[in-house]
This record gives C-alpha cells, structure tokens and sequence, in this order.
C-alpha cells in the first residue's frame, strides 16, 4: 500500500480573519489523495510535520494531527499550526496519511518544499522595511542625521551645564545650570524648525543671537550718502549722495558704478527686482530707470523733493515734495499726480502693491492712504 499512496499538494494563506484582529500563525493547506493512481474518498487521518530540509535533517515545531477528515474524489483541506517557525528559512512539509481507525500511517515521499504566494515574498523582508510611515520611537535604534528629523519636530532633551550654547534646529534642551544659561539661535534654521528649552536649573534660560550675524564690511569710499535701496533678494543695490552721484551694484554691494549727474540726490526706491528705479533730488526733479539704473530720465517739475518710494512691481510711485504736496505715480513715474495739501513732507512709504501709502509730516502728523 505504501507504494500506492501519493499527494499533490497546494498550499494557501488563511486570510478569512477579520482586519481588526492580529493576524494568527495558522493557514489553510489543501492536497490530494490518490490509491494506485485513484483519486481516495472518505475519510481519512492526515498527520503534518514540518522539516528543516527535503531529506532527513530537523523536524521543526510539533507535528499537527488531523483526524477524520473527509476526502472526495481525492481532495482534502485541513489546517496546520505549527507557531512562529516560518522566520524565513527554507521548510518543507512531510505528510502521513491512513484510512480512518486503520492506525498505521503511511509516509507520503518525498517531503513538499512550503513556497510563498507572492504577497508573503514582500513581507519576507518586514525584518528590513525599506519605508515605514509610523515606526514607534521605542523600537528605533541607532543614530539619526539631522536631515533624517522632519521640521517642527524634536529628539530626546539634552542636559546643557554650560552658560552659553549653541543650539541646534530640532532639539530640546533642558538648561540645568544653576547660573543663567544663555541659547544661541540655529545658524542655518529652516521655515518650520524647533527649539525647546526647559528650565530644569536655577539659573534658567535666555536667547541670544550669533555675533557673526552682526558683522559689517565697508564698502566704495566715504561721501555724504544719504539714501539707499536694494533688489528683494538683495543682488542689486542702489544709494544716492547729497551733491554727488548715484551708485549701483549688482553684486551686493561689492563694487559699484557711479551713474548720472551729481545733484542734491535725497532719497532713492527700488522694484523688487532691481529693474525699475526711481530717485528724487532737493531742488530738482524726479528721476527713473527702467534698466537697473544705466540711464536716467527726468520727471516732473522742479520741487524740493524729500523722499520717495515704490511698488514692488515698479509701476506706482509716491514722491514727497518739502513744503509742497504729495505726488503719484501709477505709470513708473511718466506722469504725477499731486496729491493732499502742501506740507512740511519729510518721508513717504509704499506696500509691495502700491495701494497703501504712509507719509509723515516734519513737526506735523502721520497720513496714510489705502486707495
């Protein structure tokens, strides 16, 4: 009979489980019976044993018995537990079979090598997650970089004895010294980045910043400036002197181009871009530039113009007149409109969009202006 007793085996996950629960150690496994070549039918005892090798080697975990188990036109299901001892390495499954109460069993030869369905191959590499969208942080190991921490978020607090610290975007401090400890802003923080300081000594804790963000460098030589402007990013510079030229930069002020006449120049305004520039002279006229001050064009009467200022955009303008009124502009400077009384006018200001406008009055008030 021996010699007459083969399976074909198929093997399948039991997945009927509800999701809410944890997925157990048990799966379906389905084969097929046959006696000299006929497919066996009623019922019979199918002993499992899991192996750690297709001839001989270790049985691994208990061997699962089932009893009576029906058979039809040779095909039975039974399920098989055999614990946590799938962990990745090879197994092959050894079956025993006999017809119900006959009590000898018969060894089916050879042993059915356990292979993956395709979604159990993915999950063979769980161990070694290439991405995890939430990892709890008592099962992270080892070291972090920096740029491994998402913005706004922070490590475990870090004990700060000294008095001065340089701090790190990121991070908790607890400030225990019993002196005042003084934390020095992130030198190359982003939008978003975090300290935390706690106050665990005495002392406590306050901020400060880098002295290197107060450093100055001299630049061109020494004249009467009295007015400068500057490009949103800050590429392109512009400033003025009284009874001296204009001077532009496009460098940030390294080097500088002297750029028309020399006249009483008193305030000077800037496009975001640095393209369109406009700029006033005591007893003079009003000036614009179109290409990031080369040349130079004459507007508007000859007034004591005082200050003047700009859009973003460069297209509204808004000049000041001492002793006179003010004048805009919504063409970048081609044409004026004098605006309000005369008045002592000593400085005028503008939003990026050119719809609200500030002016103060020298040993007068404020004006602003929203249209």
């Amino acid at each position: 009979m021996k010699n007459h007793c083969f399976l074909i085996l198929l093997l399948s996950l039991l997945l009927a489980a509800p999701l809410a629960h944890a997925q157990g150690t048990a799966f379906s496994y389905q084969g097929q019976l046959t006696l000299s070549g006929v497919p066996a039918s009623g019922n019979w005892d199918i002993i499992c044993r899991l192996y750690d090798a297709d001839t001989a080697g270790n049985q691994v975990g208990a061997s699962v018995t089932n009893l009576n188990v029906p058979v039809a036109n040779g095909l039975f299901a039974v399920t098989l537990d055999f614990g946590t001892n799938f962990n990745g390495a090879s197994r092959w499954l050894e079956v025993a079979a006999c017809t119900n109460g006959a009590g000898v069993f018969i060894t089916v030869d050879p042993r059915q090598a356990i292979t993956p369905t395709p979604y159990a191959i993915f999950a063979g590499t769980a161990a070694t997650a290439a991405t995890a969208n939430s990892v709890a942080a008592a099962n992270i190991t080892g070291t972090l970089a920096g740029a491994q921490i998402a913005a706004g978020s922070v490590a475990a607090p870090l004990n700060s004895s000294g008095t001065n610290v340089q701090a790190t975007a990121n991070t908790v401090y607890n400030a225990t010294n019993v002196a005042q400890v003084t934390f020095l802003l992130p030198t190359n923080a982003n939008v978003g980045d975090v300290v935390q300081v706690n106050g665990a000594g005495a002392g406590g804790w306050t901020v400060g910043t880098n002295q290197n963000s107060l450093t100055w460098t001299a630049r061109e030589s020494s004249r009467s400036w009295y007015s400068v402007a500057s490009s949103a990013d800050g590429a392109k510079l512009v400033a003025v002197v009284l009874g001296g030229q204009i001077y532009t930069s496009t460098d940030s002020g390294v080097t500088w181009t002297a750029r028309e006449s020399s006249r009483n120049w008193f305030s000077v305004a800037s496009s975001a871009d640095g393209t369109k520039l406009v700029a006033v002279e005591g007893g003079g006229q009003i000036y614009t530039s179109t290409d990031s001050g080369v040349t130079w064009t004459a507007r508007e009467s000859t007034r004591d113009w005082s200050s003047v200022a700009s859009s973003a955009d460069g297209t509204k303008l808004v000049a000041g007149a001492y002793g006179g009124q003010i004048y805009t502009s919504t063409n970048s400077g081609v044409s004026w409109t004098p605006r309000d009384s005369s008045r002592s006018w000593q400085s005028v200001a503008s939003s990026s969009d050119g719809t609200k406008l500030v002016a103060a009055v020298e040993g007068g008030q404020i004006y602003t202006s929203t249209d």
